[in-house]
């Protein structure tokens, strides 16, 4: 569905009307992260009680919402995010799409803190991911979906902490939801991620013990019934494939592939992989190599002007972030 995106653009007036309110948003959510309010805060969504809707294709169909959640850096958000927020509920067949979308940015890193100098502030992130959010619903009303889409901002890194965080949110979404026929819906979170963020999740440093890990697994995986779809990873971003210059091709591929399995075959995955609660998905390509670093490049390379960047954008980002990633000047050393 995300190959859809480059057809479904907004108008320069839709363009100009989201800015603003992704603008006003941004500005809102700048003035309450100071405040002591905790656990996951939506600045934006397409609905007061997301993501439980009458027109959730959940209500008529199953009694599962099942939520696709992109939990990212946005620094920027990049076609390859937009494709895993888009890509099909692979752990939710027969469903064609997911009921709803979650856009979810942490502002605490577990490696990086709070960030680094030359990152995208806080209120250009959630300025980005608002305009994401409105490309998506675009993209699914033109796909003859519901567009159920929200954005979100969390104070805890550890993906767990977050799953359940969010659940707290979703209880209290559903209680101001009583009478809804969507509301009596049992929502299942997919987090969409790619490789390397299964790879560091499964990693015993992040936590303080082994059975402590063995308990958040149990959590996140049982009592949440929550899932990790994650997007396999492009073969040529493997440094110790691209370092091998005698592999190419095929071989590259199997190489990358093997990574893949010893992660998905080793003691703390492999029973979550027979469960069903871990699937790998199948991105294309030439959008699995896109990547947030090559955009910051381009946006700071200043041998290129800005008709060329805006060119180049255009195969970069989602639709909606090319005119603001000019115009915002966000990346730009000289801050001008």
């Amino acid at each position: 569905m995300a190959d859809s995106a480059s057809s479904i653009s907004p108008s320069s007036k839709e363009l100009r009307s989201d800015m603003t309110m992704a603008t006003n948003i941004a500005r809102a959510a700048a003035s309450a992260a100071n405040s002591n309010t905790s656990g996951v805060r939506l600045v934006y969504s397409t609905s007061s009680t997301w993501p439980f809707s009458p027109s959730s294709s959940s209500s008529s169909s199953t009694n599962t919402i099942d939520i696709a959640v992109l939990d990212s850096s946005f620094n920027p958000p990049s076609r390859a995010h937009l494709a895993l927020l888009l890509s099909p509920p692979i752990l939710a067949r027969p469903k064609r799409t997911y009921d709803g979308h979650l856009l979810l940015f942490s502002t605490q890193n577990a490696d990086k803190g709070s960030g680094k100098p030359g990152d995208a502030s806080l209120s250009q992130r959630v300025e980005m991911m608002t305009l994401m959010a409105k490309d998506v619903e675009r993209i699914q009303s033109a796909s003859g979906y519901p567009a159920n889409v929200a954005v979100g901002l969390v104070d805890k890194p550890l993906i767990f902490a977050k799953s359940t965080l969010t659940w707290d949110l979703l209880k209290q979404q559903q209680s101001h939801d009583q009478h809804s026929r969507a509301a009596a819906a049992s929502p299942r979170l997919h987090w969409v991620v790619g490789f390397d963020t299964l790879y560091r999740v499964f990693q015993l440093k992040y936590y303080a013990s082994a059975p402590e890990f063995e308990q958040q697994c149990s959590q996140f995986f049982e009592k949440e019934r929550t899932t990790f779809v994650c997007a396999r990873r492009d073969p040529s971003s493997y440094p110790q494939t691209a370092a091998d210059g005698e592999e190419q091709g095929g071989d590259a591929k199997e190489k990358a592939r093997r990574g893949e399995d010893k992660l998905l075959e080793s003691e703390y995955v492999a029973p979550w992989v027979r469960e069903g609660s871990i699937g790998m998905l199948d991105i294309d390509p030439e959008q699995a190599k896109m990547s947030s670093t090559r955009i910051r490049s381009l946006l700071k390379d200043e041998s290129v002007g800005e008709d060329g960047k805006r060119e180049q954008l255009r195969g970069l980002v989602p639709p909606s972030l090319v005119e603001y990633l000019i115009e915002s000047r966000v990346y730009r050393d000289d801050g001008v």
